[in-house]
């Protein structure tokens, strides 16, 4: 095979890859009201299915960069890839709710596995020169991946069953696995020691498992419950020993020094912001289309897949950019881009027109394109042979950024909607008292304004309201 074609199917490669980990990250988002009405269960369990697959990429992406460089990278990618294609697979198969959560955590670490050493391969395919044009290839599918969750998701659920949002990893996991035998060569950091620092390791996971199960779960838990306080105090105590041992340790699990390198830190700080800002679009944006303006999953997927479509655009332009701009403005502008349209995003209403909600898709997409760059700045003046393991605290950040959006986002969102729905009961039901309404109407409205309150959109209670009221008139 000639290393030209090589290089362009090793790169398809490492797209498919990183497309497919990334959509699954947000894609489930949408098929929750579907699955938790399969099941019979409560949004509450259901969460779970996302919950677990983020819970799992933040705390094992690290961990397996440092498998990748001790081991080999080819090796650990096409361990990740089976174990990614195999819990997909049996995702799609799952007839019990506990059982999909379980498979879909292995997923999750397959996902974790493979995300981190995407940049390590393109470095030892391309070179070191030519792998950031790659890198910068690969962060613009990444980037869509993420941003096209909702609208892909919402494709799939209006012509097929959610079981299919799994099932389609199942022939690109088996293409991308074919893809790796035959174009890519084993390396390793053969600056390192083979030697598994085991409590480094434990301390590591045991604190970021805890950190973040605590950022999602917090405000269904009690911010100040004793299980968020303990799980907060664990894992302040895990990471503050961790620390202290790998600094005495003479195999380190993660090497601080890369933190020395100012322009990763910075990067890895920007590509966390990223994480956070996804949520807003890819969770809290869609929730308001669906649920407040009483869209379908396919309808919102059309005014979401504006930023998709804006990333696929100008990531790929702000690679070509900065080799004559540099990073830093391109970045700037990007995280300043992302503020004013969730700033413009905060001024949604009922009465907020399509046009107006596309254009703050286009400036949250020409936002996040640009802020995504930070993974390829991550590991410019990083050593050839540490790329995987600045590959792995990069792409963490995003993800534990992911996390303290959830944390953050949707519970605020969850606590603001119950109280204004005890707020609308209060009122209505003191509304209906004072005109006086006969008892069988009243009565109606009530029990058709709590039933809706838990579990309709504004829009179900108005056409509900009206064939009950019909029913009891006739």
């Amino acid at each position: 095979m000639g290393e030209k074609l090589r290089g362009k199917l090793g790169l398809s490669a490492l797209c498919l890859i990183m497309f497919m980990v990334t959509l699954d990250t947000t894609i489930t988002n949408i098929a929750l009201p579907d699955i938790t009405k399969y099941f019979n269960a409560s949004l509450t369990t259901t969460n779970w299915i996302s919950t677990i697959y983020v819970l799992a990429m933040s705390v094992f992406i690290i961990p397996a960069a440092k498998f990748g460089d001790q081991f080999g990278r080819k090796k650990v990618m096409l361990l990740g890839l089976a174990l990614f294609g195999i819990g997909s697979l049996l995702c799609g198969l799952s007839e019990n709710l506990i059982f999909l959560i379980a498979v879909r955590f292995m997923q999750g670490i397959g996902g974790a596995i493979v995300t981190p050493i995407m940049i390590p391969l393109s470095v030892s395919l391309f070179g070191r020169k030519k792998a950031t044009d790659a890198v910068g290839t690969i962060g613009a599918v990444t980037a869509v991946a993420a941003a096209a969750g909702p609208p892909i998701g919402g494709v799939i659920l209006q012509y097929f069953a959610w079981k299919y949002i799994f099932f389609i990893n199942i022939p690109i996991v088996v293409l991308t696995f074919i893809l790796m035998l035959i174009c890519f060569d084993e390396s390793y950091d053969q600056t390192i020691s083979k030697r598994i620092d085991i409590l480094g390791l434990s301390l590591f996971l045991a604190g970021i498992a805890q950190l973040t199960y605590v950022l999602i779960k917090g405000y269904d838990l009690g911010w100040f419950s004793q299980w968020s306080i303990g799980l907060m105090i664990g894992s302040v105590l895990c990471i503050g020993l961790f620390i202290l041992w790998e600094k005495h340790t003479q195999t380190p699990f993660i090497e601080f020094d890369l933190f020395k390198e100012s322009t990763f830190t910075a990067s890895s700080l920007v590509y966390f912001i990223c994480g956070f800002a996804i949520i807003c679009s890819s969770l809290i944006f869609n929730f308001y289309l669906e649920n407040v303006r009483a869209y379908t999953a396919l309808k919102a997927s059309y005014v979401i897949m504006f930023m998709s479509i804006t990333v696929m655009v100008v990531m790929p332009l702000g690679t070509k950019l900065q080799r004559k701009l540099g990073y830093k403005p391109l970045i700037t502008a990007g995280i300043v881009l992302m503020g004013i349209s969730l700033l413009m995003l905060t001024r949604l209403s009922q009465s907020t027109s399509w046009l107006a909600m596309v254009l703050m898709m286009i400036i949250l997409g020409s936002g996040f394109g640009l802020g995504c760059l930070a993974i390829v700045s991550a590991v410019q003046f990083i050593p050839q042979d540490k790329a995987g393991m600045a590959s792995g605290i990069v792409n963490a950040s995003r993800q534990l950024g992911t996390c303290l959006g959830i944390a953050l986002l949707v519970g605020t969102m969850t606590h603001t909607t119950n109280l204004a729905k005890s707020s609308i009961k209060r009122d209505s039901n003191t509304a209906i008292s004072r005109l006086a309404i006969p008892k069988p109407f009243s009565t109606t409205i009530k029990q058709d304004l709590n039933q809706a309150l838990n579990s309709e959109t504004t829009y179900d209670l108005q056409v509900k309201l009206r064939t009950d009221l019909k029913k009891d008139q006739s």
